[in-house]
């Protein structure tokens, strides 16, 4: 299953290829660049630009145009921005599939990630090889990103262009700013998984994420936190909800320590798999792709 990315906010500039093709087609539907302008309502002096590759096409008009002539996006895209001066996506993936890439991506996104008021995506590990784990599937899975690396003795800190955060919140229903506060969940797509087998694997590889970035090994538990002190975050109950479609069904959430903030009083909750047997199948499960076995002990 695939997704196509979300359009508003989003200028692209196509391959030589498909400008050439789709300027073809349309003189040769519309006979001139006034008619195109006047079927599609657009400025003349504006399409001549996009023509003459001068300037970059809001992705939703260049979609739509494509369409009219039966083109696709598909591999035809150098590359994506928004109108800001941001950074570049270049060879973006048009359609995004839902797989296991991008479930692990999620993972690591929403446990020791997120998208800051700017749409700034950030991820922060004191992990390199969890660091790199995190470039290589946000590449895998949305393109070539470029990233910014800030490193210190004990963390790494990622950040990328705001259009992968556009990317996120438009097609994904991801919100920006402190996840705490936002009480985000998983997004809804990923929750519809199913329960085949492909699916299950794809399940698994969120939850080693998720428990790779914030679990507790001797405990086995993943630990998250919410602004109301008496409610337990989405994440957790979504968490729990993706476990049961695994065969895990003993999963508690309970409260743990307070801790105060400039917004007030904030509470760890902690999600524990309980039957003895079933967290020999969750310890069994959870381990990275890559290999990786780091989980944090307190």
């Amino acid at each position: 299953m695939k997704v196509q990315i979300q359009m508003d906010g989003i200028y692209a500039m196509p391959t030589e290829r498909l400008r050439e093709k789709l300027w073809r087609q349309l003189l040769v539907k519309y006979g001139t660049v006034k008619n195109v302008a006047k079927q599609f309502n657009l400025s003349q002096r504006q399409l001549y630009k996009w023509k003459e590759a001068k300037n970059n096409y809001p992705l939703k008009v260049l979609n739509n145009i494509c369409n009219d002539v039966g083109l696709e996006l598909e591999s035809g895209i150098q590359l994506i921005k928004t109108e800001k001066a941001s950074d570049e996506i270049r060879n973006p993936k048009m359609r995004i599939s839902i797989n296991g890439d991008l479930m692990e991506f999620f993972g690591h996104l929403l446990f020791d990630g997120g998208i800051d008021a700017r749409w700034r995506v950030h991820y922060t590990t004191h992990s390199q090889k969890l660091a790199e784990r995190f470039q290589y599937l946000t590449r895998e899975v949305f393109g070539d990103v470029k990233f910014y690396v800030k490193q210190s003795k004990r963390k790494t800190a990622i950040f990328t262009t705001a259009t992968l955060g556009r990317i996120l919140e438009g097609t994904f229903g991801c919100k920006r700013g402190s996840k705490v506060m936002n009480n985000v969940g998983v997004p809804e797509i990923l929750k519809r998984q199913g329960r085949g087998d492909e699916d299950i694997v794809s399940l698994w590889r969120f939850v080693s994420a998720a428990y790779v970035c914030d679990g507790v090994s001797d405990r086995v538990a993943i630990i998250s936190c919410s602004a109301n002190p008496n409610k337990t975050p989405m994440l957790l109950e979504d968490l729990r909800t993706l476990l049961e479609k695994t065969g895990i069904r003993t999963v508690k959430i309970k409260p743990s320590s307070l801790y105060e903030t400039k917004s007030g009083t904030h509470r760890r909750w902690a999600l524990r798999v309980q039957d003895k047997e079933e967290r020999k199948l969750f310890l069994s499960k959870v381990e990275l792709p890559f290999g990786l076995n780091i989980h944090r002990r307190v």
